[in-house]
C-alpha cells in the first residue's frame, strides 16, 4: 500500500469523527438563534453590550450585534475556526508525531523512497483530508446560517475561505513542529502554539493601541467580523505564503538526518 493510500486509511475513522462533531456543535449553536424572539435577541445584544472588553474578546463579539443573523453567524464563526484550526494543527503533527510514538519511523523511511517523498505524500493525503473536511463543515455551516435569514453570497465565500486558510495554516505548522521538535512528546508544544496565536488574537480585540497584533495570527485576520467586514486581503495573502514555506521547510528538513 502507497504512503498516500496508508495516510487516508489511518485518518479516515477521525476525519468522519471530525466532521459529524464540529456540524453538531455548529448546528446546535444556529439552532439557539432561532429559537428565540425578537425582544430576547435585543436583550442579548444589550448584555454583551455590559460585558468588559476582555469577555467579548475572548467570545469574539467586539464590534459585532448578534441580535442580527450575519453578527450571529460571525461569533459562531469564531468558535468554529477554534475548532478547525485544532484539527489542522493536530493533523499536521500526526504525520511525523504517529510515526514516532508507534515506533514505525525506522519501518517507513527505509522503504525505497526519499524521506521528502514520503511526507509529500503524506502531505498529499493531509490536503486531501483537509478539502475534505472543509467542504462538509462549510456545507453544514451554510445550511444551519440559511435557515436563520439570509446572507449575502460574499459573507458565504469569506466564510469559506477563513475555514480553509484557517486549517492549512495551522495544518502547515504542525508538521513543521512535528518535523523539527526532537521532543517526541510534542503534542503538547502544538497546543501551545496554536494557544499562542489565540491569546494574540484576543489581544488585538482588547485595544486600538495594540490592534495591530491582528496582523500576526489568523484567528483574527480570518476572524468571523472580517468575514462580515472583508479581509486585508495582502495579510491574509502573506499568511498563505507563510504557509507555503513552512511546508517547504519542513520537506527539506526531512532530508537532514538529525529529524529521525
Amino acid at each position: 500500500m502507497n504512503v498516500y493510500k496508508r495516510e487516508l486509511k489511518f485518518n479516515y475513522k477521525s476525519t468522519i469523527f471530525w466532521i459529524i462533531g464540529v456540524i453538531i456543535i455548529i448546528a446546535l449553536s444556529f439552532s439557539k438563534f432561532s429559537l428565540v424572539d425578537e425582544s430576547q435577541l435585543g436583550a442579548m445584544a444589550a448584555m454583551v453590550d455590559t460585558m468588559p472588553d476582555v469577555m467579548k474578546a475572548i467570545y469574539g463579539m467586539s464590534g459585532l450585534d448578534i441580535s442580527e443573523v450575519s453578527g450571529y453567524s460571525a461569533v459562531i464563526i469564531n468558535f468554529a475556526l477554534i475548532i478547525i484550526s485544532l484539527h489542522g494543527v493536530f493533523l499536521g503533527m500526526s504525520h511525523i508525531g504517529l510515526e514516532k510514538k508507534n515506533k514505525t519511523m525506522d519501518f517507513i523511511f527505509v522503504k525505497p523512497l526519499k524521506k521528502k517523498d514520503i511526507l509529500l505524500s503524506k502531505m498529499m493525503a493531509g490536503i486531501t483530508i483537509i478539502i475534505t473536511f472543509n467542504f462538509f463543515i462549510s456545507l453544514g455551516t451554510i445550511i444551519s446560517i440559511k435557515t436563520l435569514g439570509s446572507v449575502s453570497n460574499i459573507f458565504i465565500i469569506r466564510m469559506i475561505i477563513s475555514f480553509l486558510l484557517s486549517d492549512v495554516f495551522f495544518y502547515s505548522t504542525g508538521v513543521l513542529v512535528s518535523v523539527i521538535s526532537k521532543n517526541k512528546k510534542f503534542g503538547g508544544i502544538g497546543a501551545s502554539v496554536f494557544f499562542i496565536f489565540y491569546l494574540l488574537a484576543i489581544f488585538s480585540r482588547m485595544s486600538d493601541k495594540i490592534k495591530f497584533l491582528a496582523y500576526t495570527t489568523p484567528l483574527e485576520l480570518l476572524s468571523g467580523s472580517n468575514v462580515i467586514k472583508g479581509f486585508n486581503t495582502i495579510m491574509v495573502i502573506i499568511m498563505a505564503i507563510i504557509s507555503v514555506v513552512f511546508v517547504y521547510i519542513s520537506v527539506n528538513k526531512m532530508d537532514e538526518k538529525e529529524v529521525l
